[in-house]
Order: structure tokens, then sequence, then C-alpha cells
């Protein structure tokens, strides 16, 4: 790109390097000395990057870093006439740049100033579906495919399994009225706290265990997306009629799950009230 500027053409000047640009892709931030050498008023909307960087001189070399693919770098400044400002600006990279230290330049009519961009570790996975919707009964094993894509720039290995905790939904509310019903009239409050625990604690399932199969070696390399089979097992002692649900972490990110049971000989019934 070239650098937008509304005011006289080729009043604009880069200040002293380097400028220093540090983040998250896709988006670092930094600021840029500006200087406007005009008589009139300056509005600046962005800045170019250098093509070709122009060669370090001798007494200013460092260790030796790789240059980045970079895109435009905007800024929001208005300079009045010959004054000098630095300015917060943004720089665009590709989101799947590595962690480490780049280098490239900034240049304004022909000057080039030193530019570098500090990339640190992105973890950004996104889950479809989240959540996972299921219908089935205790003890079978229920299948769902996934796509798993990896937007930040660390790659990731899908796991092979885990654990996720399915909690009975709107159980306060249940239990509060089941333990009411069980107290007769003329007990007091230990006898429905009492009841109320049972009640609770019978709202528990033991945890769910799921396993993933991943096509390949299941490693997810920054900006690739892959299929994941995801099986989950649903514990005994679901109650037929009621939805359970639970979230866990899966990729560093939260996997939700929603689980309706809908009954067979193996699954609990609730006695009638």
């Amino acid at each position: 790109m070239t650098a937008r500027v509304s005011g006289p053409g080729g009043a604009l000047r880069l200040g002293d390097g380097p400028v220093l640009f540090s983040g998250t892709p896709p988006v670092l931030r930094g600021e840029v000395a500006l200087v406007n050498t005009s008589v009139e008023d300056l509005k600046v909307r962005g800045i170019a990057t250098a093509t070709s960087p122009a060669p370090r001189k001798a007494a200013a070399r460092r260790a030796a870093a790789p240059s980045v693919v970079v895109g435009d770098v905007r800024v929001t400044a208005r300079l009045a006439a010959g004054a000098a400002a630095r300015v917060p600006a943004r720089l665009r990279v590709d989101p799947a740049t590595p962690a480490g230290r780049y280098t490239t330049a900034l240049e304004v009519d022909g000057r080039q100033v030193e530019a570098v961009v500090q990339v640190f570790e992105r973890d950004a996975v996104r889950l479809q579906p989240r959540p996972v919707y299921l219908r089935g009964v205790a003890g079978e094993t229920l299948v769902q495919p996934m796509v798993v894509a990896n937007l930040g720039n660390v790659s990731h290995t899908v796991p092979a399994g885990g654990l996720v905790h399915l909690g009975e939904k709107d159980w306060l509310g249940r239990s509060l009225v089941y333990a009411l019903r069980e107290t007769e009239v003329g007990q007091d409050h230990n006898a429905y706290l009492d009841q109320l625990f049972r009640e609770v604690r019978s709202t528990l399932p033991a945890p769910a265990r799921f396993t993933t199969t991943a096509a390949g070696e299941g490693v997810l390399a920054p900006g690739a997306t892959a299929e994941v089979e995801l099986a989950l097992t649903l514990p005994e002692g679901l109650v037929k009629g009621r939805t359970y649900v639970g979230r866990t972490t899966f990729l560093g990110a939260g996997l939700g799950f929603k689980v309706d049971c809908v009954g067979t000989a193996k699954t609990v019934k609730r006695r009638p009230r």
C-alpha cells in the first residue's frame, strides 16, 4: 500500500526508528513518529510498508531476524503545521505467523525506517458444533462428528479423549420441590435439609468419558482445519426425560454438551409423586 495522507504531498516524514510492533496476530500495536514539514495541517490514515527493506548500516547490525509478511499499517493522526508527534499504529500480519522476532520497514517518500515486529503466541481454536447436542440412554455411546479449526499460530495435537461432568438441568429447583414433598407435616427444617441433601446427591451421575478420532496423526497446524469424530459414553443412572449439561476444555477451547436422556430398561425412572 502507499501512505494515505490528506494535505500537501511530500510533507510527511517518518521519525527515527526502529519502530516496535508487538502483540498476537493478526493485529499488532505500536507507535510511529511522524513529522509534518509543511505549513498546512495533515491527516494521516496509513503508512506504507517497504517491499524490499534497505540494508542496515554496519554499526547498527543486530542479531539476524527473519522478515515477516505484513499488511498495511493503520494510523489515525492529525498533525498541525510543522508539528511532530508519536501516534498509535496497528500493523496487520498473517494470523498463522509463528511467535518470534521479525523485521520489516516502513517507507514514506523513499525514506525507510526499520520496524521490529515481536509476535506472541495466540492459542485460538474454533469448534463446531458447539455445544454438542445428543440424545441417548444411560450406558450408550453416542458419536458426533466435529470440525476443528486452528485460528492461532500454535500447533495442536488432538487429545485421545477426556472426561466431562454432566449435571442435571434445573436440578436445584427440582430438588427443592421434591425434598419438600417428601417432608411430612410437623417435621422440622433438619428433616427437610436431610431430604434435600439426598435429592441433590441423586442428581449427580458419574463423569461421562469421551474419545476422539482424527485424520492422520491428529496434529492441527496453524491455519489448518480437520474433521474429528467424538464418541461420548453416557454414565449409568441418568433419568428418563431429563436433560443433562456439561462443559470441558478441548484444545484450549470450551466445549459444551447437552444430552437428552430418552430412556430404556437401563434408565432410572423417577418414582411418581
